[in-house]
């Protein structure tokens, strides 16, 4: 938190020398932290509605979560990283160098299912070889920004009917469990309980292979613990191994069973599938260079990070990011979820799309305009923002200009939210002016002036909206808005006629010049460069050239102009955006080539950067490109993928 020039911000951490993490996930299971230089898993999430943000699983700082590893009999050496291949962008195919050759392992999250799958294969098999994956049950943690450790018990135990070594988080009824069985029938399964853990053995562990000739379980009777340890091994040229979660140990151990009954072939070619079809084929990425490979990993990352189904409840939810690496992970903001991730999604699968944007009306739409709400749409974040009361109705326009499907409109969550909305506007407009107030900026920071144009631009983009669907003097309204700003947010630049940021209403006409009474400013989050993409004015008009001009300037106090990666950035992250650089696309083509500005500089830059491993984030280094603040920004990614298929850069 920072105070300046009176207003209290609340900014983000600065990154530096961050690791590199690879993710992958669906609907109900993330896993956001598979280490690059070691392929380690770090940690798993699912969502929960009754906890209101991520339930968390994490090994301990000696052992991960889960671990594969190889060993010759004999003894032998840990395989070293060789890098990764993302079968379709999206499933992680870690690539490790062993003695004699390779080791790749696979992370699968099946579309649709509750669990994941690790398969591992080395090639070519140097005779008897020992594969195996090993993990360590450490921490279970809460989220909503920050994480909070649980003193919950952890009960181990192996469940006989399913054949399953399971974890279950809870007492005196589990809330999370999770439920880890082999697909091979002749592996092996050592555990290692706690010291002191109830009626479990101490020392070097039990064995015994699995299912066992008598079903008898690795360990004898029932105990909790906090960190209990497994080894699941085979001896052969693979190893297939099955993870469920449920919140109770029955219900992963079912969905372990039935990924078993499918098979890892058909798991993974349904996962392909899947992936290759949302926002287009994966033949286009493999032929289309880096930024289209960029765009498809931003699109599968908005897809699956910026939305997904409690466990609990089985209710989609539209969040900030499932990645615990972003600072307020595990939230919602309409903003975020409407006017960025939305139309990533929209480009992904409009089906989905359809379902989210109901979604936003039925939970959040109550709270429409709130800055931050709890993930099933209590308040989290008190203060009225502007932008995340239109995003609704800015959503819908997309979606009926994109797909023409009106039956959405027949719906009542959306009815019941459009007059939220509709009530709303009224009552942040500032008498008797017809122009609406905002207390926080696009950048979540308190604003300088009652008025901000960018987000008036926003409410005039949404009447209209509402005039469209014949609403009783909304055409008025907008015409109105349009009037007056256009009168009094039109101010002297260093290039001439330009758009203020944000004025005072009250000042008489006489002291409207005056220091103080309007702002020269810009925010990426929010920039007056989207004005033509909202349709608010011509790609050529001389007072939104001029505007361009100088957010894009040394003029502009919040630009970094030395680097490569050079960009717009604002006080609330001093670093160059990526939203900069994906309003840059969004600004037409005929607009930068008028100030002498090659457009096509801006997908090149993006290509360029390494962003957060190779994801989208807040900021990054002008120089490397690296991320600075905001790791993992889901919702981001989905605005950037938008911003690259409107330029006609997927293919």
């Amino acid at each position: 938190m920072r105070e300046e020039a009176g207003r209290l911000l609340t900014v983000p951490d600065e990154l530096a020398g961050v690791e590199e993490f690879w993710v992958t996930g669906n609907e109900f299971v993330a896993l956001p932290e598979i280490r690059a230089r070691d392929g380690t898993v770090l940690s798993l999430n699912v969502l929960s509605w009754n906890a209101r943000g991520l339930l968390e699983l994490a090994g301990t700082e000696s052992v991960p979560l889960l671990r594969v590893g190889v060993e010759p009999v004999g003894g032998g050496q840990e395989p070293a990283v060789a890098g990764v291949h993302r079968a379709a962008e999206w499933i992680p195919e870690v690539i490790y160098r062993v003695p004699w050759g390779t080791m790749r392992v696979t992370w699968l999250a099946p579309p649709g299912r509750k669990g994941l799958v690790v398969h591992a294969e080395v090639d070519p098999p140097p005779g008897p070889v020992t594969i195996y994956l090993e993990g360590q049950l450490g921490q279970v943690r809460h989220r909503v920004f920050t994480p909070r450790t649980l003193p919950v018990p952890v009960l181990s135990r192996w469940h006989r009917w399913m054949g399953c070594l399971l974890w279950e988080v809870g007492y005196p009824w589990p809330f999370l469990a999770l439920a880890v069985r082999p697909a091979q029938a002749d592996a092996r399964l050592e555990s290692w309980p706690e010291p002191g853990a109830g009626q479990r053995r101490s020392g070097a562990g039990a064995s015994s292979s699995l299912p066992g000739e008598d079903g008898a379980p690795p360990f004898p009777g029932e105990a909790a613990g906090t960190a209990a340890r497994f080894r699941l091994s085979r001896q052969g040229s693979e190893l297939t191994v099955m993870l469920g979660v449920a919140c109770d140990g029955d219900g992963a151990a079912c969905q372990v069973v039935d990924m078993l009954r499918h098979g890892y072939p058909y798991l993974r070619e349904g996962a392909l599938r899947e992936a290759g079809r949302l926002g287009g084929g994966t033949e286009e990425a493999a032929r289309g260079g880096e930024t289209l490979r960029l765009w498809r990993r931003n699109l599968l990352f908005n897809f699956y990070y910026s939305r997904g189904r409690c466990l609990d409840s089985e209710q989609e939810v539209l969040v900030t990011s499932r990645s615990p690496r972003y600072y307020v992970c595990a939230a919602h903001w309409s903003r975020d979820s409407l006017l960025w991730s939305f139309p990533g999604l929209l480009v992904a699968d409009p089906r989905v799309a359809r379902e989210a944007l109901l979604t936003a009306f039925r939970v959040y739409a109550r709270c429409a305009g709130t800055h931050s709400l709890y993930l099933d749409g209590t308040e989290l974040y008190p203060g009225f923002e502007l932008d995340e009361l239109a995003a609704f109705p800015l959503a819908l326009a997309l979606y009926l200009e994109e797909t023409h499907d009106r039956s959405l409109l027949d719906l009542a969550p959306v009815r019941e939210g459009l007059a939220v909305v509709w009530e709303r506007l009224e009552e942040v407009r500032l008498h008797p002016h017809h122009v609406y107030r905002t207390f926080l900026l696009p950048s979540d920071d308190p604003a300088h002036h009652p008025v901000v144009t960018y987000d008036n631009v926003l409410a005039w983009k949404a009447l209209r909206v509402f005039a469209g669907l014949g609403w009783a003097g909304a055409g008025e309204k907008a015409d109105r808005l349009r009037e007056e700003l256009t009168a009094r947010a039109v101010v002297p630049g260093p290039f001439g006629p330009m758009w203020a940021w944000s004025f005072d209403p009250a000042a008489d006409s006489s002291a409207r010049g005056e220091a103080g009474t309007w702002l020269l400013y810009d925010e990426p989050p929010g920039s007056l460069a989207l004005l033509p993409h909202y349709g608010w004015c011509d790609p050529l008009d001389p007072v939104y050239l001029n505007t361009l001009r100088w957010i894009w300037s040394p003029h502009n106090p919040w630009y970094v102009g030395e680097g490569p990666f050079a960009a717009p950035a604002c006080p609330h992250a001093r670093h160059p955006w990526v939203m900069a650089l994906a309003n840059a696309l969004l600004v037409p083509p005929e607009s930068w080539r008028a100030l002498g500005v090659d457009p096509g500089r801006f997908p090149r830059t993006l290509a360029a950067a390494p962003l957060d491993g190779g994801l989208a984030c807040e900021t990054v280094d002008a120089c490397s490109g690296r991320v600075r603040t905001g790791a993992a920004f889901a919702t981001c990614a989905g605005f950037m993928a938008y911003a690259l298929a409107r330029a006609g850069l997927r293919g």
